[in-house]
């Protein structure tokens, strides 16, 4: 492939980024959507919902094992014009996660009470978490199918169809939680339950539309006959760009994890806070998200075709977009707080705290960008070693500990907790930005 100048650079990019952009949008806005409709019968179910879905964010990105290792071994692939590797590796994604999806749905159907009771949730918590927990985790199956069809397509550089599937599912979770959580049109009002149900009904929708997609463009290509030993190397070749990579962020979720179990020692108004905080604050990141993503996909397939120097230049595109974005977002949702957070709920305590964290968050964004950019580009250049070692380094030490002694030692609560997540997002974010614009990572590919 022959070097491509700054423009076609930039104008490949924001190709890619459209669509995921689009598609994340509309799968962070499914949070958004329950936890908005959960409102209207207490803040204690938003409560619950919001303590169930930090633990299955964090088991969920086993997942990212699959997805991470596809999406950059597919794409370095891609890049090199090796198509019949392209097609061994799709293979491959899809038996690890079937294996890995039904592992994680059976462990969370059978280990649901101890999960909890490990959570330490509160007795009024407990029936909402227990059924969310159980109906959710019991099909996580779905989701390890998706993100590994929507990583394939993307690496096709196919992006929109995972948009265009995002926009009818998220259609399907907003009808048929409206019809579950109320019980309008005949259903039964279950409450947490029916949220669940909801995001069930709405994955399975998706699992079929992304397989139809998949297939549509894997068919195009030339298969010949593959062997096992060819699908055992894919698997390897996964494995090691996707364990570091999913490391990376489980170390981080599982920090999160623990921090949301001292958050709940502060009481339900605080662990309602965080999760009115956390469903909020996804817009300010989700365009760093995208431009990762895109960046990412673009990057592999500089560095299969060995251009180097324009998978760097990539990088510097992408952090500028990000950082600016992301910024001028968080400003925006500070100014408007004061707006919505009366109609997310009517707790005073709830609202004034959160508007208060809004003006700390817009520092904490912008080394949330970088930081997402960096894990990502690392990992798609065959170098994911770096963000997990910093991660494990600063997250644990910077973020657990100090939130310990932020909010429940010293006593400063949730405010106090943020500013500590805002310290360790920008030191994380200077550490592996400096480490790729050295360019350590180059020659590290796998083609």
């Amino acid at each position: 492939m022959p070097v491509q100048s700054k423009k076609t650079l930039r104008r490949r990019l924001l190709r890619l980024t459209r669509p995921i952009f689009g598609e994340t949008l509309l799968l962070m806005s499914l949070g958004f959507v329950d936890t908005v409709m959960l409102s209207q019968i207490s803040d204690a179910c938003v409560a619950a919902v919001g303590l169930v879905n930090q633990i299955l964010n964090m088991l969920f990105l086993i997942f990212i094992v699959g997805a991470t290792g596809t999406l950059v071994v597919a794409s370095q692939y891609l890049g090199a014009r090796r198509l019949q590797d392209f097609l061994v590796t799709v293979k491959a994604s899809y038996l690890l996660n079937i294996i890995i999806g039904l592992l994680v749905s059976t462990s969370l159907f059978c280990l649901d009470d101890h999960i909890l009771s490990l959570m330490q949730v509160a007795p009024t918590l407990w029936a909402d978490a227990k059924s969310y927990l159980t109906i959710v985790g019991s099909f996580a199956f779905l989701h390890a199918l998706n993100v590994t069809q929507a990583s394939i397509l993307r690496a096709r550089e196919m992006a929109r169809y995972p948009m265009y599937v995002s926009l009818f599912t998220n259609l399907v979770n907003i009808c048929a939680n409206y019809c579950l959580i109320f019980g309008h049109l005949g259903c039964p009002a279950l409450g947490a339950a029916g949220a669940a149900w909801a995001t069930v009904i709405s994955r399975a929708f998706s699992f079929v539309l992304l397989l139809i997609f998949v297939l549509s463009q894997t068919k195009k290509l030339e298969h010949n006959a593959s062997t096992g030993r060819d699908l055992l190397k894919k698997l390897g070749q996964i494995l090691h760009i996707g364990l570091p990579g999913a490391g990376e962020m489980f170390s981080y979720a599982s920090s999160q994890v623990v921090i949301t179990y001292f958050i709940n020692l502060l009481g339900t108004e605080a662990l309602a806070a965080r999760t009115y905080l956390m469903n909020v604050v996804i817009v300010t990141f989700i365009f760093a998200i995208s431009m990762g993503q895109s960046a990412a996909i673009l990057a592999g397939h500089l560095v299969g075709s060995h251009h180097f120097s324009a998978a760097k230049l990539v990088g510097a595109f992408a952090a500028r977009a990000s950082l600016k974005i992301s910024l001028i977002l968080a400003l925006i949702l500070a100014l408007t707080a004061p707006i919505f957070m009366p109609w997310l709920t009517p707790n005073e305590n709830i609202q004034h705290l959160c508007l208060t964290i809004f003006w700390i968050d817009i520092i904490l964004e912008a080394g949330r960008a970088i930081n997402i950019l960096t894990g990502r580009l690392l990992a798609a250049v065959g170098d994911p070693m770096f963000p997990l070692i910093t991660s494990i380094t600063v997250v644990w030490s910077v973020a657990t500990v100090g939130s310990y002694l932020a909010g429940i030692i010293l006593g400063f609560g949730l405010l106090g907790m943020w500013i500590v997540f805002t310290c360790d997002e920008s030191l994380r974010a200077i550490i592996q930005w400096r480490y790729w614009q050295k360019g350590k990572w180059m020659h590290k590919s796998i083609c």
